[in-house]
């Protein structure tokens, strides 16, 4: 069943499924791709694989401190709610505070999942270290070009 899954994988995407190869070789008809035609700065967008995996893990670190923030200032005011309030007004505006530190704590929560569910199966400091490499290389065909 599996093995029929990756045949069918791989003949969706384009590979060669005709023989049982260990390795599937790509087959040499034409699909369309988004960079077709385009203009793409591959540096560019290497530099920014490279920026993206050098500091998710931070991101997702203060993320995780916004949070914390964010759950420290809704345990204040629902202790300001059981405690200090007065009237109905007071009682709205802690409510409206309530509400948007609940709103901003949902969306943060929501990036943080997003990001770990994409990011599962990588490993950060070896994709930035893959791509500082082929930043490096890239660069020096970019340099070679400008030399001559």
């Amino acid at each position: 069943m599996i093995a029929r899954l990756d045949k069918a994988i791989s003949a969706s995407v384009g590979l060669d499924v005709s023989d049982d190869k260990a390795e599937a070789e790509p087959s040499a008809v034409r699909r369309d791709t988004i960079y077709d035609g385009a203009q793409t700065n591959w540096l560019e967008m290497a530099r920014q694989q490279m920026s993206f995996f050098g500091n998710i893990g931070q991101y997702i670190i203060n993320l995780k401190l916004d949070i914390a923030e964010i759950d420290n200032a809704i345990d204040e005011i629902m202790s300001t709610i059981e405690n200090d309030i007065r009237n109905a007004a007071e009682g709205y505006k802690v409510y409206r505070s309530l509400r948007e530190h609940r709103i901003r704590r949902r969306a943060i929560s929501d990036e943080l999942k997003q990001l770990e569910a994409f990011l599962t199966g990588f490993d950060c400091t070896e994709m930035l270290n893959a791509y500082e490499g082929s930043v490096s290389r890239m660069q020096c065909i970019v340099d070679d070009k400008k030399a001559v």
